[in-house]
């Protein structure tokens, strides 16, 4: 069978050409409720609570509003005006930009107005994060997991075209969205600290920035890790979704602030590029660890344990069960 590769990666989907960013991910979500009508159906279905005619719906991408920004998708018809907002990993949308909804909302008065948030987080989670926002606006949370498995619900109701189709989506949102790998909730964390670079820049300006670095040998993880933690001064500070990662021989182009750092090492390192920061509400202190160790835990262990010490034995544990 011919195989192609792109980058000396394996290509299963035709999504993959798009890319694996935020908006590569947005963007084929979209054309897929075009395309595979019982999908649209469904999602329609689920979020109005109610069977419409889904072939007078307009589907819109990257809107552009009156505030000044622009949404993921829009779902329009004569009943309803939904706004998507998607989101990769474990990232929610800021309240700052739900807030801005509300006056694209005004201009569709006397119809069902539905704000959907997708993203990787947990439901309870995003649903406490979203809560917190205390906005007049009602937000719906869903999992990407939960599309997916819309999808699949959909297939018999597909024509063949539309099977096809489904299946691309479907290798993509694996490869990209849940990633079924063992590690995939795995979170990698670091000791960030507050040492001085090159002039005041420090460590943590590098976090601030939205990237890490790391040598590609000795004892660092020999693929970038899908999650990142940092803690500082004896606590958890944040965890980061990795969105992406170069190799890179210096850091010139991607912090300039620290050009001709002289500890950067000859071998070459991997650059990563941080998602939004988010950690739980209570404090996770570091528990009796070593301060400069690496540790490797579960996501979720990081939500319910209060010392990082106890996510790291508790990750353990469910590993040799």
């Amino acid at each position: 069978m011919t195989t192609l590769y792109l980058h000396n990666k394996e290509i299963e989907s035709v999504f993959e050409l798009l890319g694996t960013k935020e908006n590569d991910i947005t963007f084929s979500l979209g054309w897929s409720l075009k395309q595979i009508n019982p999908f649209l159906k469904k999602f329609i279905r689920e979020v109005s609570n109610s069977e419409m005619d889904v072939g007078k719906f307009d589907i819109l991408l990257q809107e552009y509003g009156v505030d000044r920004g622009y949404t993921d998708i829009e779902l329009l018809s004569e009943e309803l005006f939904c706004i998507i907002e998607a989101k990769r990993g474990w990232n929610l949308p800021t309240k700052e930009q739900l807030n801005k909804y509300i006056s694209r909302f005004n201009e569709y008065p006397g119809m069902g107005h539905k704000l959907i948030v997708i993203s990787d987080c947990k439901k309870l989670y995003a649903k406490d994060e979203l809560d917190r926002y205390g906005l007049t606006l009602s937000i719906e949370f869903i999992s990407w997991r939960q599309i997916r498995r819309w999808l699949n619900e959909v297939r018999k109701n597909c024509n063949n075209r539309q099977k096809l189709i489904l299946e691309e989506m479907d290798k993509y949102f694996e490869e990209v969205i849940v990633m079924q790998d063992k590690d995939s909730n795995e979170v990698f964390c670091v000791v960030i600290s507050e040492k001085k670079l090159v002039g005041n820049f420090t460590f943590l300006d590098v976090v601030k920035k939205g990237h890490y670095f790391y040598p590609i040998r000795g004892k660092w993880p020999k693929l970038p890790p899908t999650y990142i933690a940092f803690r500082n001064r004896g606590k958890l500070m944040s965890i980061h979704h990795v969105n992406g990662y170069e190799i890179v021989n210096s850091p010139d182009r991607h912090l300039p602030e620290i050009k001709g750092w002289r500890d950067w090492s000859k071998c070459p390192h991997y650059m990563l590029e941080l998602g939004k920061p988010f950690k739980p509400e209570h404090e996770v202190k570091n528990g009796n660890i070593y301060a400069s160790q690496h540790i490797k835990c579960r996501l979720d262990t990081l939500f319910t344990c209060r010392t990082i010490q106890e996510a790291r034995n508790l990750t353990l544990q469910e590993k040799k069960a």
